[in-house]
Parts: C-alpha cells; sequence; structure tokens
C-alpha cells in the first residue's frame, strides 16, 4: 500500500511535467527520449528507495503467471 502511493506520486509527476507539452510543436526524436528517460528514472529511484516493496509490488501487479511476475525484477 505504501509502495503503490508513492508509484502514484510519481505518475501524478509524470503527468503534471508532461502536461507542459500539450501545446507544443514537435519536437526532435532526442527530446521525446529525454521526457521518456525522466519518467523512468523516477520510477527507478522508488525501486532503490523501497527495494522489498518494489518487488512485491512488480510480482503483485504482473501477476506470479509472467516471467516479470516470477522474477519481480529481482534478475534486472
Amino acid at each position: 500500500m505504501v509502495y503503490g502511493k508513492e508509484f502514484e506520486k510519481g505518475i501524478d509527476a509524470c503527468a503534471k511535467r508532461e502536461s507542459r507539452f500539450v501545446d507544443t510543436k514537435p519536437a526532435a526524436p532526442a527530446v521525446y527520449v529525454g521526457r521518456i528517460l525522466a519518467s523512468y528514472r523516477k520510477f527507478a529511484q522508488l525501486y532503490v528507495c523501497y527495494p522489498d516493496l518494489a518487488y512485491a509490488y512488480v510480482k503483485e501487479f504482473f501477476g506470479a503467471h509472467t516471467g516479470v511476475g516470477q522474477t519481480g525484477f529481482g534478475a534486472c
């Protein structure tokens, strides 16, 4: 539950950051890649701060029947 709330905060932060780009003109591919990486970094920080919770969350989210759910990203 704690991790889920932190995850939601991350989603909200990414959505807020991305809302600035709604009315902008198309940009170079590197700009889009940078924005995507910024979002991934936000969520990667959660794995660093809460490794045990992140492991459990990923296993539950993806389900034990999937490869990701079985590893909980622990093998990455």
